[in-house]
């Protein structure tokens, strides 16, 4: 990425991760310290990036509940975001303790009339939580209800009428372990099935990130306002090693897409992927890297 980023011919680059759950700031650091360059956080699309553009189409007296393994961080994105009401599910379980009987919560600062519990309005999967257990638990009645929760019932109803927002839709990634972890569309498989065990019906809900076109969108327009060069972006190269996302979301973007497939990661086949060829293949990012120089 070094040869990339300081080439004489300032090429824009976008990192697009469908990785999650992670501000856009702290994201940019943790790549400017793995790859030894500097990285801007108007460089990074998370999966969850785009959620930008849904807030201003929510009524600003929606409160949004946050799904995520990091409190905290589910806290800066929603500032980030401009999303004015939002609680983070972990707090919204302290909030009624009886939702989730195995777990013992700190719920002596609320009060007994449930006026402390949010309507919801919204619930936006930020990454799969720590707890899949109490976080399904509270989204199956958060999403079978009118999003107004009291201290022990609710009403359900006969529709779904909480829109559900996803970030990621990778079923599994590579990591230091051989075989390959679950993440967060693996979540929203138990979600949807235990949903609709209980009410017949199938979750009905947006996902966010490769190889979903909305990202895509996202990316060129992020590209052309880095763009320093006189020339529009005829070709953009989009460097990935799931085939299933990366090369998937490329291919099916289109022009000026181009997809280039690395064996660094998910693949680890000979050649090229055989349900979601790369127009290009290399063993790493590095190979990939010199060659896309040599050809601008």
């Amino acid at each position: 990425m070094k040869l990339l980023l300081q080439s004489p011919m300032n090429i824009p680059t976008a990192f697009v991760t469908n990785g999650g759950g992670t501000p856009e700031l702290l994201k940019a650091i943790n790549l400017s310290e793995q790859l030894g360059i500097n990285v801007s956080p108007n460089q990074v699309i998370t999966s969850h990036t785009p959620f930008k553009d849904v807030v201003p189409s929510l009524d600003p007296d929606t409160t949004v509940l946050l799904v995520n393994n990091n409190a905290t961080h589910s806290e800066t994105i929603a500032n980030n975001y401009g999303i004015k009401n939002f609680i983070t599910i972990q707090d919204y379980a302290q909030r009624i303790p009886l939702l989730c009987p195995w777990k013992e919560y700190n719920c002596n600062n609320y009060t007994l009339d449930g006026s402390h519990i949010p309507i919801i309005g919204c619930v936006m999967i930020l990454h799969e939580p720590l707890d899949w257990g109490e976080s399904i638990q509270i989204l199956v009645d958060v999403l079978s209800s009118n999003g107004r929760l009291h201290i022990d019932h609710y009403e359900e109803t006969d529709d779904q009428l909480i829109p559900l927002f996803i970030a990621n839709p990778d079923f599994h990634y590579s990591a230091k372990y051989e075989n390959s972890r679950l993440t967060c569309n693996a979540f929203y498989t138990a979600l949807d099935s235990i949903y609709h065990r209980k009410t017949g019906r199938n979750l009905s809900c947006t996902i966010f990130g490769k190889p979903n076109k909305e990202v895509y969108e996202y990316a060129i327009d992020l590209l052309n306002s880095l763009n320093q060069n006189s020339q529009p972006l005829d070709r953009i190269y989009c460097i990935g090693d799931n085939p299933k996302s990366d090369i998937q979301g490329a291919n099916n973007a289109g022009s000026p897409f181009y997809s280039v497939l690395v064996k660094t990661g998910c693949f680890k086949g000979n050649g090229n992927d055989s349900t979601h060829p790369a127009k290009l293949v290399f063993d790493d990012v590095l190979e990939a890297v010199t060659y896309i120089l040599q050809q601008t």
